[in-house]
């Protein structure tokens, strides 16, 4: 096996720029989110260098390893703190920096107006090296330091807020639910050690047909357990929801690109497990189904723009824990969906609170449509994008092209014992298309309420636009309230302040943006009335 001594810097840079940031302090607080969003570009230009480095080797050469020192020596057994990167792990490694890096750059807009920008970067930094160590590890143990990491740092980030209880008591419900899962993993390892004497990958796998289905079996559902925990998977799912307390990049990076699909990863890694044990992979398939209509379900019932992203992970990622069930064919679908969920989902994230933002500039008066060409042009195009790849759509369409029909019907498929074909179905025709709908209703829904809004708008009298245009006059002037902060921000759609003044989260429900604009109109007319007393 090849030999790198690069490894280790992608996991030292981000974890070096987050100490750095938090022991700095305020002095950091100027360029503390240029330093994080420059380490986190570093280390994907690292791993881009990893991958063609990887592809000119011949595929038995190409994973690579760096031994860093012995970390556990008891007796025969030893463990040694190193690094593997492999096929599967620099998948991992380029998703995790390249999505991390982009919404790093969209976070030094977003959370301008924040106080503490420093440390959420620093939490950023702190995640993006936990998260590369869980997938760089070349054992069980040094994967289980990443796994603590990342429940750390989504702790931290989840709860950056934690001025109000709610979001306090949405990052104490998320750590909990991860320690369930976690307690999984630490069995799985024990286990694993009990079984083989060995926790790293390499040394289980050779041992593999040496060990009885039973063990294989409990080893299997202990990581199904801990991938449950990770990636909110059924019965562990109730914590994703009100994970969306935290700020929206949070939600982008942790519960669409990366954290959640570390259970994915788990059970990806563990395939020598899976495929000596049956029982333990028709329960990763019927956790993966339960979930994927469990989480399409709750979707559908949330007025909360995050909530309702966040059962879509949910779904999608019951697909991919369903395809790593399927075997050898099922991991190649589960870790593509990965990649490309990871993109599109962010973008999602990030685009749909671009979106309701414009919704709450219409109803506060302002001309949205201006606003979204003159400041966000993407907006549209990138939206439709990631509509079309959730879809599947692409996916059926080059089936069809290239043998003239779908690459696989669900009924042939299933008599012929076909896992590709089942894969393939259950991905492209079913529930993705039914969600695609039911995002299509929605949009359709907010879209008539703005319109209604618009036209009654110009029948208001002229007093009422009085009133409006000294309200957008005097939010201009006083950033100390939240509406006027708020119309501040919504003005300047590209600088959105990721939390408004008085520690009100920017709101992400329908309900909430009605409240809100109450809110604004209340002041409006107090400022008008304020403005007339002065005149006279």
């Amino acid at each position: 096996m090849q030999i790198s001594q690069n490894l280790v810097w992608l996991i030292a840079l981000p974890l070096f720029s987050s100490v750095l940031l938090l022991l700095a302090g305020k002095r950091a607080n100027s360029w503390g989110h240029l330093l994080a969003t420059t380490v986190s570009a570093s280390t994907f230009v690292i791993g881009v260098v990893e991958f063609f480095a990887m592809q000119s080797r011949a595929e038995e050469d190409r994973a690579v390893v760096q031994r860093l020192f012995t970390w556990i020596s008891v007796g025969s057994f030893n463990v040694d703190a190193s690094l593997l990167l492999d096929q599967l792990s620099i998948c991992f490694v380029l998703l995790i920096t390249g999505v991390g890096t982009l919404i790093h750059i969209y976070s030094i807009s977003y959370m301008s107006h924040d106080l503490d920008r420093r440390r959420f970067f620093a939490y950023l930094n702190l995640f993006i090296a936990a998260m590369l160590l869980l997938v760089l590890g070349d054992s069980y143990l040094n994967l289980y330091v990443g796994w603590e990491g990342v429940g750390l740092a989504s702790y931290l980030l989840i709860g950056f807020w934690n001025q109000k209880p709610a979001y306090a008591t949405a990052a104490k419900k998320a750590f909990v639910a991860n320690r369930v899962g976690d307690v999984g993993l630490s069995l799985a390892i024990m286990i694993a050690f009990a079984t083989f004497g060995d926790v790293t990958f390499s040394g289980i796998k050779e041992q593999t047909e040496a060990a009885s289905t039973a063990q294989l079996t409990a080893i299997g559902l202990m990581l199904l357990l801990a991938a449950c925990g990770k990636s909110a998977q059924f019965p562990l799912q109730s914590w994703l929801g009100d994970a969306m307390a935290g700020p929206t990049p949070v939600s982008a990076l942790i519960h669409a690109a990366t954290m959640v699909t570390a259970g994915v990863y788990l059970i990806t890694r563990a395939s020598f497990i899976f495929d000596e044990a049956p029982i333990a992979q028709l329960m990763v398939i019927i956790v993966g189904g339960v979930t994927l209509l469990f989480g399409a379900i709750i979707g559908m019932a949330k007025d909360d723009i995050k909530k309702a992203l966040a059962a879509s992970t949910m779904s999608q990622i019951g697909y991919m824990i369903l395809a790593t069930g399927l075997g050898p064919i099922g991991y190649a679908f589960a870790i593509m969906h990965l990649l490309t969920h990871g993109f599109f989902k962010a973008s999602m994230f990030l685009g749909a609170v671009m979106m309701l933002f414009l919704f709450i500039l219409m109803l506060v008066g302002v001309d949205s449509s201006d606003s979204l060409e003159e400041n966000i042009p993407g907006l549209r195009p990138v939206s439709i994008v990631a509509a079309i790849s959730v879809s599947g759509l692409l996916v059926s369409l080059i089936g069809r092209a290239t043998f003239g029909r779908p690459i696989y019907g669900l009924s042939a498929a299933n008599a012929e014992g076909n896992a590709f074909g089942i894969a393939e179905q259950l991905f492209t025709k079913y529930v993705f298309a039914f969600e695609v709908v039911s995002a299509l209703l929605i949009t359709a829904a907010l879209g008539a309420m703005v319109l209604g809004h618009s036209q009654k708008s110009k029948s208001k009298n002229s007093q009422r636009d009085l009133s409006i245009a000294r309200f957008r006059k005097a939010s201009l002037k006083d950033a100390s309230g939240l509406p006027s902060a708020g119309v501040y921000a919504l003005h300047n759609a590209v600088d959105v302040p990721a939390l408004l003044p008085n520690g009100q989260a920017a709101p992400t429900s329908i309900s909430s943006v009605l409240q809100a604009r109450g809110d604004m109109i209340e002041s409006a007319t107090f400022e008008m009335k304020k403005n007339e007393e002065e005149e006279k």
